[in-house]
């Protein structure tokens, strides 16, 4: 009887212990997929010819980002004016350089898909081949006083840090 008794006990033992294992296994196998499809955004431009001058943000990552906030500065100056990001204030700034953009408005809860890429802001050319050297001039003056600023997270609500594009610590005039 001792003996039943004892076997009874190893084997809820073993029981116990492959129940443990098995629950540690399902934990790690969450916390490893939770971590494989995470969001890397990263903002750059590409300015290689006019009809593609942009700055955008790119989803580097494996997984969906969600826009927590987007803010869009000029000369470090930030001036959000009804949740436009600053796109409001940036817009008036560039009359002085007779700039025409396109822009993307980020807004919060808006989300970037693994591999795409959005454009921030684009050059609007006038079409007139007489121009485009200067519109071009005028668009990289114009971007190199600009500042984004990206906040976001995964859709497990885990915050990244944020991305930053600032204009006037690159290089934008060096093709030029």
């Amino acid at each position: 009887m001792a003996e039943i008794i004892a076997s009874i006990t190893l084997a809820e033992q073993i029981a116990s212990i492959a129940l443990l294992v098995s629950i540690g296994s399902v934990l790690y196998m969450q916390r490893a997929i939770k971590l494989s499809v995470q969001p890397n955004l990263n903002i750059d431009h590409n300015f290689a010819s006019p009809e593609k001058m942009c700055v955008r943000v790119r989803n580097d990552g494996i997984g969906p980002a969600r826009i927590i906030k987007l803010k869009v500065s000029f000369k470090n100056v930030f001036k959000e004016h009804n949740s436009d990001n600053g796109w409001k204030y940036v817009s008036n700034e560039r009359k002085q350089f007779r700039v025409e953009f396109a822009k993307y408005s980020l807004k919060p809860g808006d989300s970037i898909i693994a591999g795409n890429a959005i454009n921030l802001i684009s050059l609007k050319t006038s079409g007139n081949l007489g121009n485009i050297e200067k519109e071009v001039k005028d668009f990289l003056l114009f971007v190199s006083d600009i500042k984004f600023e990206i906040k976001y997270e995964s859709f497990d609500k885990k915050i990244h840090e944020p991305v930053s594009w600032d204009g006037s610590k690159k290089n934008l005039f060096g093709k030029f």
